[in-house]
């Protein structure tokens, strides 16, 4: 086969776009806990479109010409779930968060479509799939009777019910932030949907006048569904057209500005590329440039969701996405020059492959003037004072709440409120968040107020990191989840294993300063303190050299010495509950909800460790003798010099380990908790011996 010139560069780019689209797919699906609602839907739509398109284009490559009917299956079954994906992205952005019945039939609907057609397509793939056909040079498929109702149809329908959904939920969203965050999803969806419905209105009209009217179904269904669309679009249009009319908030103006221009600007070059193609102008399809931007869009406004309090982080990593995408649009034109030139696959690979790379720099640094990223954290001006304008607000409420005056001082924020020009709807949802976002009494009574500002981490409890405002410094809030509230026993033996802990004082361990009260339960405050986990020095060097994995372990092990004279077990001792400062020392940290036992005896886990490599093989027994942390101890003894702890594909060390070090190592981890070192107190004694064997390499801290 020998694809024309033109058609080999346009398959290229969409093999490209496609391949870009999965990325920002991928970008989508960050963030777990703290993704919004329906990014995990979009992420997965994304994901498989890209897929979707990245097959579909291939298979007009000469260099995957043999592959075009597996090609064609691949992009098949990637486009089963789509339309339950769009589904469950636009229920996600409603008032009601799709909980209504109606929307409960169409997930169901969609659902049902999906399964329905993986089954066809497994028991009957004809009625998807009727093979390929070589025409002009290039492979297409044809699809059976099935695909247009199944699959086709029901994405394009959805397409639409999406655009309305979103214009609903930014019409109705109820502050300033929420219709920026709203308005980007629909100017994203809009600039497909747009360029998609103008195009395809005149293909079909054009097709069904040469056929007929009424001869081919699927023909006149396509032309039903995208006359809708088109319809849709310039309604909606229109309607942000009027409204941008009668705004009188510029911020308000602007954006249905945006979602005019998003939605009848590419509706307006699809029909633009199609009337030139009906009048004799070869065929230059841009689907894949405004499918691209659709998505990206769309990406970046989720992104900016997830981190509204870091707008121009959002932007940076717009900036990448974007610059990214541009490479790889470059380097798909010159796989595709590569194809032209010559039959060598390799070398178009290996051109395209050094052009993308070539051009991911410069493309990311123009994407980050466009975008006005310059410097670490630059900050445009306006956006800058409203930042400043509602951080100070909020402030203002939270010494409010802090101080328990908050009716008292309604007449001080409601001045504050309107010279700072926030709507009452802001200020309603600054007050949700400043509710819970503040820790306002101490256990001694005195009042204090921590702004948790970012979650680090959750496991059997949370840790936050927080703003102490008494004093303006950084600390830690460690508080334990709702199963511990909801059972007063387990609740009282946390308070109490927590009370003991902060009555430790160790250079090796993290002091807890103080214990408060929020709601009934514990909450721990500990100093942040700078420097990196022992985790992220194993993450970037892999293994120690014998006398700094000596060092670290032993600053350790004395601090772990503390812990068992206090009467506590650690019970989640692990690389990333080591901290090393920048003066050298290695301190243990997550201490405070520690283990204990209730009045009945129970085993109480409140930092309860996952079955993992650093786990002794008696603690998911119950065990809380002091030996279980001297095994994890050892194990993570062991990472150090091996690169993994023990049983989790262990890998040759690249040092040289010392044998009374390695005889140490072995006791250390004995299966039989009676033949280890007993306490943190022998394993410490017996690493002192070896650091007294070899006083040049080994550097200890002092006492």
């Amino acid at each position: 086969m020998t694809t024309l010139p033109f058609e080999t560069l346009s398959a290229s780019w969409g093999v490209a776009s496609g391949i870009a689209v999965s990325l920002l797919g991928l970008y989508a699906l960050k963030g777990r806990r703290t993704r919004p609602k329906g990014a995990l839907a979009f992420g997965l739509f994304a994901l498989l479109w890209g897929i979707q398109i990245a097959a579909i284009n291939a298979s007009s490559l000469n260099a995957f010409a043999p592959f075009a009917e597996h090609l064609f299956l691949i992009a098949l079954v990637a486009l089963f779930p789509l339309p339950y994906f769009l589904t469950e992205f636009a229920a996600s952005q409603t008032k009601e968060r799709g909980r209504r019945l109606g929307w409960r039939f169409a997930r169901a609907g969609t659902a049902a479509l999906a399964l329905t057609s993986a089954g066809l397509f497994l028991l009957r793939p004809s009625l998807l799939f009727e093979g390929t056909m070589f025409l002009h040079g290039l492979y297409y498929p044809v699809w059976g009777p099935g695909f247009y109702a199944l699959v086709s149809i029901p994405f394009f329908v959805f397409l639409g019910l999406a655009l309305v959904t979103l214009r609903a939920s930014h019409l109705e969203s109820p502050s300033v932030r929420t219709r920026r965050w709203s308005g980007l999803l629909l100017v994203g969806l809009g600039i497909y949907t747009g360029y998609t419905a103008g195009n395809h209105v005149l293909v079909y009209s054009e097709t069904a006048w040469e056929l007929g009217a009424g001869s081919d179904w699927h023909v006149m269904g396509y032309l039903i569904v995208f006359a809708l669309l088109s319809t849709l679009v310039v309604i909606l249009g229109a309607d942000a057209v009027r409204r941008w009319n009668k705004a009188y908030a510029p911020s308000d103006r602007k954006l249905e500005g945006w979602i005019a221009l998003g939605l009848l600007v590419p509706f307006a070059a699809g029909l633009g590329e199609e009337a030139l193609f009906l009048a004799g102008v070869p065929d230059f399809q841009t689907v894949g440039a405004w499918r691209l931007l659709g998505v990206g869009v769309i990406t970046y406004g989720l992104a900016r969701r997830r981190l509204f309090d870091l707008p121009q982080r959002s932007r940076r990593w717009g900036a990448k996405a974007a610059g990214a995408a541009v490479a790889l649009a470059v380097g798909g034109t010159m796989f595709g020059v590569g194809s032209i030139l010559t039959e060598n696959t390799a070398f178009s690979f290996f051109i395209g492959g050094v052009m993308a790379l070539g051009t991911v720099y410069p493309a990311v640094d123009r994407s980050k003037r466009l975008l006005g990223v310059s410097g670490r954290n630059p900050v445009e001006a306006s956006e800058e004072l409203y930042e400043q304008k509602i951080e100070t607000y909020r402030a203002a409420v939270e010494d409010a709440m802090a101080r328990d005056a908050f009716e008292s001082d309604q007449a001080f924020l409601e001045g504050l409120r309107e010279s700072f020009g926030i709507s009452r709807e802001e200020a309603r949802i600054i007050r949700y968040f400043a509710r819970n976002a503040t820790v306002s009494r101490g256990a001694n009574g005195s009042t204090l107020a921590y702004d948790k500002l970012r979650l680090l981490d959750e496991g059997a409890g949370r840790t936050w990191l927080a703003r102490d405002r008494s004093r303006d410094r950084l600390v830690l809030l460690k508080e334990p989840l709702d199963p511990w509230h909801r059972e007063p026993a387990l609740l009282e033996a946390t308070r109490e294993a927590a009370k003991t802990a902060s009555n430790i004082r160790h250079k090796n361990v993290v002091e807890i300063e103080q214990i408060l009260e929020e709601d009934g339960h514990p909450i721990l405050v500990t100093p942040h303190i700078t420097g990196e986990t022992l985790t992220d020095e194993l993450r970037r060097t892999g293994v120690l050299e014998p006398s700094r994995a000596l060092k670290i372990i032993f600053d350790t092990a004395q601090g772990l010495h503390a812990i068992h004279a206090a009467g506590l077990v650690h019970g989640n001792l692990r690389p990333e509950h080591i901290l090393l400062t920048p003066d050298g020392r290695a301190i243990i940290s997550d201490l405070g909800l520690a283990p204990s036992k209730d009045n009945s005896g129970t085993r109480v886990f409140t930092n309860q460790a996952e079955v993992n490599g650093y786990q002794a093989p008696e603690a998911p027994l119950g065990s809380q003798d002091p030996a279980v942390d001297v095994y994890a101890l050892a194990a993570i003894l062991h990472a150090c010099l091996y690169g993994s702890p023990p049983g989790e594909g262990t890998v040759q060390a690249t040092v040289n380990v010392p044998p009374k070090l390695q005889s140490v190592l072995e006791k250390g981890l004995h299966k039989d908790p009676s033949a280890r070192y007993q306490d943190a107190h022998a394993f410490h004694t017996a690493l002192e011996r070896l650091i007294t064997d070899e006083p040049p390499t080994i550097e200890t801290s002092p006492t």
